[in-house]
């Protein structure tokens, strides 16, 4: 069985978002539930046929995405949430999760966007719809990959859980008890692939404050880099901000690994989205 489209999953007030479901989504054993936020191009397979200027990439849709990611953890549930609006065809914006602009996605990061309630929502809501019976909260594990693009929902999501956690009595400790979303005590890892974007924010959230929530969660991160974010020209900044993100989580003891990739080839958009094949556990 391929993978399968549902659409219009609610989330936080009046947010919707289709995603594409691995195909053993309602079948899998395992606790671990994988959730892939991908970059510009990227589409239902359906679009990106009817778009010329898709066709190259047809091989990175999101359906192949969902095998691909599946490849590096199987067994596992793997969810691609589909972005709300893409600009010009080519450029996502997951307006429901960060804050965007007409003409920019993403314009801000903010406090609390309530970016973490509606994917707590959306995951809910979801196997609601399927009918799955919700896993004991302590054995569930959940996995956030943002690649290029997708990365700035990862970005916010930080910004959230920081937000989120000074509600709750100004802690993070995990608690059986603790109220707030079920994602605060259920999220294990998260991944930053090759991430970039073209709005005025940073490209890595680099503050301490705000990374030692997930210190304090015991939220693992990963990082994957490639020529094509990291000798952009057009980019000078890119480097020192990935160098402090990198020493901040590492000072923290939250960077469990950082690979660069085709280091000693030129930038190709080819080799960027390659880097997905490499995502390791």
């Amino acid at each position: 069985m391929a993978p399968r489209v549902v659409r219009a999953v609610g989330g936080y007030g009046n947010r919707r978002n289709d995603v594409v479901i691995s195909d053993n989504f309602a079948t899998a054993s395992s606790p671990r539930t994988v959730v892939y936020f991908g970059g510009d191009i990227q589409d239902l397979d359906e679009v990106m046929q009817q778009q010329p200027e898709c066709h190259p990439f047809l091989f990175w849709s999101l359906e192949n995405t969902v095998e691909i990611v599946q490849e590096s953890f199987p067994n596992s549930r793997i969810v691609a949430v589909r972005p709300s609006r893409k600009q010009d065809v080519l450029y996502s914006c997951f307006d429901n999760f960060v804050l965007s602009s007409p003409q920019i996605s993403p314009s801000a990061y903010s406090p609390n966007f309530h970016a973490l309630q509606h994917l707590d929502l959306i995951l809910s809501n979801l196997k609601q719809r399927l009918g799955i019976e919700g896993l004991e909260e302590r054995d569930e594990e959940i996995i956030l990959i943002g690649f290029s693009k997708g990365c700035v929902v990862l970005n916010q999501l930080v910004h959230d859980i920081t937000a989120q956690c000074a509600v709750m009595h100004g802690a993070c400790a995990p608690s059986e008890d603790r109220d707030g979303p079920r994602l605060l005590r259920t999220m294990r890892e998260m991944h930053w692939v090759d991430c970039g974007h073209w709005g005025p924010v940073e490209f890595y959230v680099a503050d301490p404050n705000l990374l030692t929530s997930l210190r304090d969660l015991r939220i693992e991160v990963h990082v994957v880099t490639s020529p094509y974010q990291t000798k952009n020209p057009a980019r000078p900044d890119y480097l020192p901000q990935l160098q402090r993100f990198c020493d901040v989580c590492k000072e923290l003891g939250v960077l469990k690994s950082h690979q660069h990739l085709f280091e000693h080839d030129k930038i190709s958009i080819e080799r960027h989205f390659q880097t997905l094949k490499e995502i390791k556990q």
